[in-house]
């Protein structure tokens, strides 16, 4: 354990002893899976408030899940609240694959909010019952996101380990989650993932911290550094541009990678078009990557829209020594209104890898007609989960080469769920004149005013 994890561990402790984290309020009632999407519901538990829940499942048959008999129960694991996700059945399994070689992946995404004035999110503990043959495989990674950035993953796997505990980079309020389940049935025998337990503690916000005497600069520091790193690569104008700039988000489209590329189909995501599509997909050994199994659909992260690239791409050299594959996904983005030009680009995933030179990377390039590279972006396995980086220009049309790429080195494995790519984007410059202009005069008006 880190000095950090130590002290925010002690610290965790001595408050929940003084009554101070908790209070006294208990977890609700639970839901179903299926409700909780259909119905936009949610679910409290203690100071945790759990909602905005969606699922998508993908998969080569055969494999069995039904989001109407999972069972979503508040929990309290010590001092922590959260949740678990069970059959409605007991002892019935909530996601199995079967033999031959059927795999399932099921991304399940949900908001989780302190409600307890004063008190931020700090760490989550994950933990599951599964089982798996030999030559199967079963996997939860857990990831979360402030926004388009990756603040924390963590990942629980058949045989070991079955728990695990993540701090995030630095305390929120509200943490966006990720959960990835995986199951991959053996030649012969099935792969079953019977309840995921889900926690979180939290500490203070500085102001409360202050006020406790428990050393609040810290972790003030720590979130305006990252955050800082992240925000700072904007200038005054852009910052000025925000406030003018007002998106509304659209219904998303969504569809299967072989069928955008079988008919040519196109992603609408708000005001970007996402079209020509294309995938080379070459593989050796023990791994899973399949077409048919890749949902695209459009996402929107904190303002920015794009794509979100959900399904299995994994190898298994525990099973099959030397295991790979490599995924190449190509595919147009289009600002959609003419005013207004792609400038920069946002990636992260929840790659993982187990074993010496295991590797889950994502290489991006993005290009113009020429064809010249404009902007490049990488994630990659432990780190780093998540990138930005600004174009060379501003461009109404780019075209993007996404090589995704997974090893699992001599005896290993490699694992990646979603892909999530976003774009941003500025005025052309006679629309940022005129917006500079009416900015001062709206300036100077305010101080004749």
């Amino acid at each position: 354990m880190t000095r950090r994890a130590s002290v925010l561990s002690g610290l965790l402790g001595a408050l929940a002893v003084a009554g101070l984290v908790l209070g006294t309020a208990g977890p609700s009632e639970g839901a179903i899976l299926q409700d909780l999407i259909d119905q936009g519901g949610s679910v409290t538990s203690g100071d945790k408030l759990f909602e905005n829940f969606t699922a998508k499942v993908t998969g080569v048959a055969p494999y069995t899940v039904d989001l109407s008999q999972i069972d979503v129960q508040p929990i309290m694991v010590g001092p922590d609240y959260g949740v678990v996700f069970q059959h409605v059945s007991p002892q019935q399994p909530i996601i199995s694959a079967g033999a031959p070689l059927g795999f399932v992946d099921v991304l399940l995404s949900f908001d989780v909010t302190a409600t307890k004035p004063g008190w931020l999110i700090n760490d989550i503990g994950l933990s599951f019952v599964a089982t798996a043959p030999p030559d199967g495989f079963a996997q939860v990674v857990e990831t979360a996101l402030d926004g388009p950035v990756v603040i924390g993953q963590t990942s629980v796997v058949t045989p070991t380990p079955a728990s695990s505990t993540v701090f995030l980079d630095y305390p929120v309020q509200t943490v966006h989650v990720l959960k990835d389940i995986l199951a991959v049935g053996g030649q012969n025998q099935a792969t079953d993932i019977f309840t995921i337990e889900q926690v979180f503690s939290q500490v203070p916000e500085p102001a409360t911290m202050a006020l406790l005497g428990l050393g609040a600069a810290g972790f003030a520091l720590g979130r305006k550094r990252r955050r800082g790193a992240w925000l700072g690569r904007r200038s005054g104008v852009a910052a000025l541009l925000l406030a003018a700039l007002v998106l509304t988000a659209g219904q998303a489209d969504a569809a299967i990678l072989k069928d955008l590329v079988d008919t040519g189909g196109t992603i609408v995501e708000a005001d970007k078009e996402f079209s020509n599509f294309t995938y080379n997909i070459v593989g050796s050994g023990r791994y899973v990557a399949d077409p048919t199994a890749i949902d695209v659909s459009g996402i929107t992260l904190n303002g920015e829209h794009g794509l979100q690239f959900a399904g299995a791409i994994a190898a298994f050299s525990q099973i099959v020594p030397n295991s790979s594959a490599t995924v190449v996904i190509g595919f147009d983005v289009t600002v959609t209104d003419p005013d207004w030009f792609i400038d920069d680009i946002s990636l992260s995933f929840n790659g993982t890898a187990e074993g010496p030179q295991a590797l889950a990377r994502v290489d991006e390039t993005v290009v113009i007609s020429g064809p010249v590279v404009v902007g490049q972006a990488a994630v990659q396995t432990p780190a780093p989960l998540s990138d930005h980086q600004l174009l060379t220009g501003a461009y109404s049309t780019v075209h993007v080469e996404k090589e995704i790429y997974v090893t699992g080195g001599p005896d290993g494995y490699a694992t990646i769920s979603f892909v999530n790519q976003t774009f941003s984007q500025v005025p052309e410059p006679a629309t940022l004149g005129l917006l500079a202009i009416g900015s001062i005069g709206l300036f100077l008006i305010r101080r004749r005013g």
